[in-house]
């Protein structure tokens, strides 16, 4: 949706009809407005909206987006607002979660500094492989002219490079204004 966030979300437990809790294990995609804070990989959420299923496209002769997101274990979908959920401060850390809530304060970090959104979503994409934040007709531009593979290779060993920094200086115990120079250092030496 335009002007939204799209997130895919791990369905851990579903309340019944009947008002009991079911442990289940599927995904589904959910939908924030621009407005809304972002969460953190790995951040658990109590969603007080009920999840639509996927709808069935109904041309026949179309691509079957149901069916591929069916594949993905991917079988429901909402659109929320921040009063259909509360942020349960309890968070699952894993190794890439960490990695990837990096990148994504990075990128944050590019659109706070960059005025508009193609420049930003441009350089999160070359510098951090992050693609996400791209206009259609950017990534369609780059598909066209057969360049994908140039924003997939530079942001992965980036990230890479990144990585290893990080590790070096990100040691240091430093304060909130600290940190954001860190980032910047190691920006530069990238």
């Amino acid at each position: 949706k335009e002007n939204s966030n799209q997130l895919t979300l791990e369905i851990k437990y579903k309340k019944e009809e009947n008002g009991s809790i079911k442990k289940v294990n599927y995904k589904s995609i959910a939908f924030l407005s621009n407005k809304e804070k972002a969460f953190k990989l790995g951040s658990y959420i109590l969603i007080n909206k009920k999840l639509s299923d996927i709808k069935k496209s109904e041309n026949p002769s179309t691509f079957n987006y149901k069916e591929y997101l069916k594949k993905k274990r991917i079988y429901s979908q909402v659109y929320l607002k921040e009063d259909d959920y509360t942020l349960i401060n309890k968070t699952h850390y894993s190794f890439y979660f960490s990695i990837k809530n990096i990148q994504q304060s990075l990128v944050q970090l590019i659109n706070k500094n960059f005025q508009s959104n193609n420049q930003s979503g441009l350089i999160s994409a070359m510098i951090l492989g992050y693609r996400s934040g791209m206009d259609k007709e950017t990534k369609s531009n780059f598909s066209t002219s057969g360049l994908t593979h140039i924003l997939a290779v530079s942001g992965l060993h980036i990230g890479i490079i990144f990585f290893f920094l990080f590790q070096l200086i990100g040691r240091w115990k430093l304060n909130k204004t600290g940190k954001i120079v860190q980032y910047f250092l190691i920006l530069i030496f990238i």
